[in-house]
């Protein structure tokens, strides 16, 4: 196979493979080489070996970016035993390379649930859950969110729609009601609000026309205008409204009228689209932005001057064309959100 990735093209396939997702990967390469590719245990040792080939370095260089120790160890053996004389003198490399970068943080877990992958801090600093939501239980957490109800792009914001499903996950539901469309949107407004740290959502993502997911940080004060972004700023974390892997992250400042501002990046991420839970995280320093898929860096900005003030945390459902139509759109649909987590750093 003949390979021409981008840094950011191999970081995915790579993730991918850490993660098991096998198909998802060569389905990866299919798309950012144009090669026709058959899914086989040989063409992933192949696609493996040829990562390698193209930039050792790289399995130093994903770890602090958060593919995380055990994601990469993984790979390393799962090189190693596809031919073992063929890959072991390049699992010894990755080993030494990995020793010598250091690892991405992995959170201790909660009771039952899934752990947090965390990027790599220096030595003496560490991560700290400062807020989470499991959405274990009945109901949502009053102390924690609010679902506020009124028109919303010509369709209704209704509170009924967000509930939780009694195995550990949030629902966002799109759905019909009468003659009106209607989807819901919870926020911790008044109830938690924070400048800086890692916000990190992990969720399924839906599938049909018409409406898109979205996590993001706000405040009334993204209204101010003079101050740039310092003063407020919209940060989208992640939308879905285009179903075909392309994730929007952007950020929104100085208001919605003429000063408005923004900026944004789209990230193809061909692997949302397997029907699994994937993760989508924010790094938010008084520096800089920097967004996550699946534990890997997909984009890193200073736009707006960053934004210095407490934002509170969203989870909507938006009805309207960008997302198609949603009149063609099969309902309920619906958005599994399985955590909501926030952390800080700790140390010097």
């Amino acid at each position: 196979m003949a390979v021409e990735l981008t840094a950011v093209q191999a970081e995915q396939i790579h993730a991918a493979l850490a993660r098991g997702q096998k198909i998802a990967a060569i389905k990866l390469y299919r798309e950012f080489t144009g090669a026709d590719l058959k899914a086989s245990k040989e063409t992933i040792d192949q696609l493996s070996g040829e990562l390698f080939q193209r930039d050792p370095s790289t399995y130093a260089t994903l770890a602090p970016r958060g593919a995380g120790c055990a994601s990469v160890v993984a790979v390393v053996l799962a090189l190693a035993a596809s031919s073992l004389a063929a890959w072991v003198w390049r699992s010894a490399i990755m080993l030494i390379l990995l020793g010598v970068a250091g690892c991405a943080s992995v959170s201790k877990p909660l009771a039952g649930e899934a752990p947090s992958q965390l990027p790599a801090l220096p030595p003496g600093q560490s991560w700290q859950l400062v807020w989470h939501d499991e959405f274990n239980g009945a109901t949502l957490d009053p102390s924690r969110w609010d679902a506020p109800e009124y028109e919303r792009r010509g369709h209704l914001w209704r509170a009924a729609n967000a509930y939780l499903d009694g195995k550990g996950n949030a629902i966002l539901e799109t759905s019909k009601v009468g003659d009106r469309y209607a989807s819901p949107c919870i926020r911790t407004k008044g109830k938690f609000e924070k400048a800086f740290g890692y916000f990190e959502m992990r969720c399924r993502l839906p599938m049909e026309p018409g409406h898109w997911s979205a996590f993001w940080l706000y405040n009334d004060s993204v209204g101010k205008v003079g101050d740039e972004g310092r003063d407020g700023t919209e940060i989208d974390i992640m939308e879905w409204p285009y179903r075909d892997g392309r994730v929007p992250l952007t950020l929104h400042w100085d208001g919605y009228g003429k000063e408005h501002k923004s900026e944004g990046s789209v990230a193809q991420q061909s692997a949302v689209l397997d029907g699994q839970f994937h993760t989508f995280a924010l790094w938010w320093t008084p520096t800089e932005y920097v967004f996550y898929i699946d534990s890997v860096e997909v984009w890193r900005t200073r736009a707006g001057g960053v934004c210095q003030v407490p934002l509170y945390v969203k989870l909507s459902e938006e009805i309207g064309p960008w997302a198609g139509e949603i009149t063609k759109a099969a309902l309920p649909d619906l958005f599994v959100v399985d955590y909501v987590r926030v952390y800080d750093v700790q140390g010097p």
